[in-house]
């Protein structure tokens, strides 16, 4: 969930021991807009124990998680505390 008043055109999953980011997430010109959300389903067979996300807005704005625990989660609200951009994990 987005829950920053940015609009995100870019969404990269990767599991933290790959040194690349995979494709985006969000196709076909779709945007993670401003109090938006997306769903996210992971393979099966996908067993990294972390995994490092990245968003990138319109303006060029690259924010960067890293080793966030993601088995379990049912939603991670992206927030953005007077400029500190957070990610809650629930």
């Amino acid at each position: 969930m987005n829950h920053t008043g940015r609009s995100f055109e870019g969404l990269y999953i990767t599991s933290t021991d790959n040194k690349d980011w995979d494709a985006n997430l969000l196709i076909n010109r779709e945007v993670l807009v401003a109090g938006g959300k997306i769903r996210v389903r992971f393979k099966h067979d996908a067993k990294s124990p972390t995994w490092d996300f990245n968003l990138v807005d319109n303006e060029g704005l690259s924010v960067t998680f890293s080793k966030v625990r993601l088995a379990g989660v049912d939603t991670v609200t992206l927030k953005d505390i007077h400029g500190q951009f957070t990610a809650e994990i629930e």
